[in-house]
């Protein structure tokens, strides 16, 4: 049984990226990102390196009654303070949350989903390893893209790449849910097909309940998630 190849960063990302300089003007700011749609452009240095991300909430703290006025006793600090920076702010350096979460196109779609779950982000800017310069953004709905892969697709592939030695085993697809039917020559066989099923890329779900194995001890549970 092979291995599916996983989906990378680079495989999903887009590649014409809209940024800005550290010393772009509030406004200037502002017309790009609706001119472009966005509501999060990355800051870069003059090197082309990601050094941090402005979104509209940055934006709209200029709105927010009071955050502007100057602090004094000791407010200008913690949450506030940093609201107030950004409140006064007048160029993409002074608005921008620093430094920025990035990732790179090696990397797995997973890892990448991960990141943004961590980090509660909805993209990420896509770097290069050797030197830090940006070379994509990938955003939540290019992750997903992943699971637009038509259920042909997906049939091909598993049983080309796994089950081309388990002759035994049969596979449908419906809607991204993949079901696998038949007998493995083992337990540690089926649970190594289900496994390797799961990470092929629009996998939504793996059904081995009629999966059996040669022993009759495969699945000890239903295995239907």
């Amino acid at each position: 049984m092979g291995h599916p190849a996983k989906t990378l960063v680079e495989d999903v990302m887009t590649r014409r990226v809209v940024a800005v300089a550290l010393d772009t003007p509030y406004k200037t700011v502002l017309l790009a990102m609706r001119m472009n749609r966005v509501n999060a452009m990355p800051v870069v240095d003059a090197a082309g390196a990601v050094r941090g991300m402005v979104s509209s909430a940055d934006l709209v703290l200029k709105e927010i009654p009071g955050l502007r006025a100057r602090p004094v006793l000791g407010v200008g600090i913690g949450r506030h303070g940093h609201e107030h920076r950004r409140a006064v702010a007048g160029t993409a350096a002074e608005l921008m949350t620093a430094p920025a979460r990035t990732v790179h196109a090696e990397q797995t779609v997973g890892e990448a989903a991960d990141l943004m779950r961590r980090y509660r982000v909805n993209q990420l800017p896509v770097v290069r390893a050797s030197d830090g310069r940006m070379i994509g953004i990938v955003t939540r709905s290019d992750l997903l893209r992943v699971f637009a892969r038509p259920d042909t697709d997906l049939h091909h592939q598993i049983a080309r790449e796994l089950l081309a030695d388990l002759p035994g085993v049969r596979v449908q697809v419906e809607q991204g849910v993949v079901m696998l039917r038949g007998t493995a020559p083992s337990r540690a066989a089926a649970e190594r097909l289900v496994r390797a099923v799961e990470e092929v890329a629009g996998v939504v779900r793996v059904d081995a309940r009629s999966l059996h194995s040669a022993d009759d001890r495969y699945p000890a549970a239903p295995l239907n998630w």
